[in-house]
């Protein structure tokens, strides 16, 4: 099910207090139209109802999907993993994820807004996140080819329903790199035996994990 919390909040505008609406937990299912603003890069944000000015707010989430049997836990800026290890260790979610593992659940934990967007967009999209990952390592070498000296901040999936790679650049610009839906699967085919024998009980599967994959199966 899903999760609404609702709370006092200040502009940081004018100033106004209003109750804002935050999700503990987001059911894509029941919230259809929650899941879309999560996808287009709206529920984070927040609107005065007095000055009308938008403000993001960050906050903690759980992203459930039953269709594709995917839990998502986004756990804000957690770079050396104690966020996810405490979570994963509590004794409720033990059990709760215990039970949907037998079920065919998969999980994964993100770090930032864009990086739960993103997951939530493969998933509706019936992709494979770790092929996702993978082939940014291979659009970051190809970018790098064609533009070495401009550095990347990140490379985000995208599809609209055209399937793209935007890289975000250090420069300020966005770049675009189109692809064909088939590279995914042509590389999905080849070495899928690979990716579920090394990533089978894997969490975390963000730029850090693909690197780490491609290096040992380079």
């Amino acid at each position: 099910m899903s999760k609404p919390i609702s709370a006092y909040i200040v502009c940081p505008s004018c100033n106004e207090q209003f109750i804002a609406t935050y999700w503990e937990t987001l059911n894509a299912e029941l919230n259809p139209a929650e899941k879309e603003q999560l996808i287009a890069g709206t529920l984070f944000f927040i609107t005065c109802p007095k000055c009308n000015e938008e403000h993001p707010v960050m906050y903690p989430m759980l992203y459930h999907s039953m269709a594709h049997k995917v839990m998502i836990w986004l756990i804000l800026n957690d770079k050396d993993g104690e966020g996810i290890r405490a979570h994963f260790e509590s004794v409720d979610n033990l059990k709760m994820i215990d039970g949907m593992a037998q079920a065919g659940y998969r999980f994964r934990f993100v770090r930032n807004e864009n990086e739960l967007r993103e997951k939530a967009l493969i998933f509706d999209c019936n992709l494979d996140d770790r092929i996702i990952e993978l082939l940014k390592v291979t659009f970051r070498t190809q970018f790098h080819e064609d533009h070495p000296d401009v550095g990347i901040v990140d490379i985000l999936f995208y599809c609209d329903p055209s399937y793209k790679m935007i890289i975000l650049a250090e420069d300020g610009n966005t770049y675009v790199i189109e692809f064909e839906k088939d590279i995914h699967y042509k590389t999905l085919e080849s070495i899928f035996s690979q990716i579920s024998d090394n990533s089978k009980d894997s969490i975390v599967i963000d730029q850090e994990w693909a690197t780490s994959f491609s290096e040992l199966s380079g």
